[in-house]
């Protein structure tokens, strides 16, 4: 097994708690002392948390598409069904009438006229279709097929704005947010690339000074784990998807820039994370404690002051 190979491995181990605690013991004292093994810990995992993401994000996608195609069943059967009913009815009518007919006797002897049918007879026999008793007595006033498909639109939108809404956050937990949030500081992330050539995330970082965040999240997704550059790509895509208002994609990418253990990046991310979280309160309350809680209790973390002022702030607009 090649030496690469082996270092994988033996950090997956690590990673997933698979080494007893005398080798894991001996492992961190490695990582200590062996700062390209600390960074191969930390982009392995990576990996496994976007996995996680990926798998989640897909799973999400998938009970969504399989909602829309459950609801369209139910509305076209019970219009169905209707429409059998009278079918069935006007045969039904038809066949009483010809047997009514059948047994009528012969027709009028020679010389006289006909008798006239008896009206009243016709009349009981006469089909009622269930269809014809919902049309409107007014064709003016009958809603058209235009205007069912917009109502139906209408209700089909309603319950969507409603979870945007609980998904982009109350206005006044962001406003709060808007106080304590730093923009990219894509100055600091800008440099020259490899033997003088063009700066790699020129692309990325364009896009999103001249806001073009969606640009910037796919020129941002360009770059590999195994590129030096990605963690830095990971940052200005965070950053953007914030701006996009998707907090909770976000604070997915945050985390995972945090877990990388890369300071000052992984500082800076367990911050960002945090304010994502207070950006969907009171829906992501739990995750805000609970990193909330982290930050405050780490005196030593730059972001440590900011946080403590953030939760107080928090509580006062509850």
């Amino acid at each position: 097994m090649e030496r690469d190979e082996q270092q994988f491995y033996e950090i997956e181990r690590f990673l997933l708690g698979e080494m007893p605690e005398a080798e894991s013991a001996e492992f961190r004292r490695r990582m200590s002392e062996n700062p390209e093994l600390a960074m191969a810990v930390g982009m392995q995992q990576m990996e496994l948390d976007a996995g996680e993401v990926l798998i989640e994000e897909q799973l999400r996608g998938d009970m969504a598409r399989w909602k829309e195609e459950e609801q369209p069943d139910h509305k076209p059967r019970g219009k169905n069904r209707n429409w059998i009913w009278g079918i069935g009815l006007l045969v039904a009518g038809l066949g009483v009438w010809a047997l009514v007919a059948v047994l009528q006797p012969g027709g009028p002897a020679p010389g006289q006229e006909p008798a006239p049918p008896e009206k009243p007879v016709s009349n009981e026999l006469a089909p009622k279709l269930p269809v014809a008793e919902n049309q409107p007595d007014d064709p003016g006033n009958a809603p058209t097929q235009q205007q069912e498909t917009g109502n139906e639109k209408a209700q089909d939108q309603s319950p969507v704005r409603e979870k945007n809404n609980t998904t982009t956050g109350n206005a006044r937990y962001l406003a709060v947010v808007g106080d304590f949030y730093e923009d990219l500081d894509a100055g600091n992330l800008r440099g020259a690339g490899n033997n003088g050539q063009t700066d790699p995330l020129a692309q990325a970082l364009t896009a999103y000074e001249n806001r073009l965040y969606e640009e910037a999240v796919k020129a941002a997704d360009q770059f590999g784990k195994g590129n030096s550059y990605y963690i830095r790509a990971q940052e200005i895509k965070a950053h953007a998807l914030f701006q996009l208002k998707a907090y909770d994609k976000s604070a997915a990418v945050f985390r995972a820039i945090s877990r990388s253990g890369l300071p000052p990046y992984n500082e800076r991310a367990q911050w960002n994370e945090l304010l994502c979280y207070a950006a969907r309160y009171p829906a992501d309350k739990a995750q805000f404690d609970a990193g909330l809680a982290a930050l405050t209790a780490d005196t030593g973390h730059p972001f440590h002051e900011k946080a403590v002022e953030l939760g107080k702030k928090i509580k006062a607009v509850q």
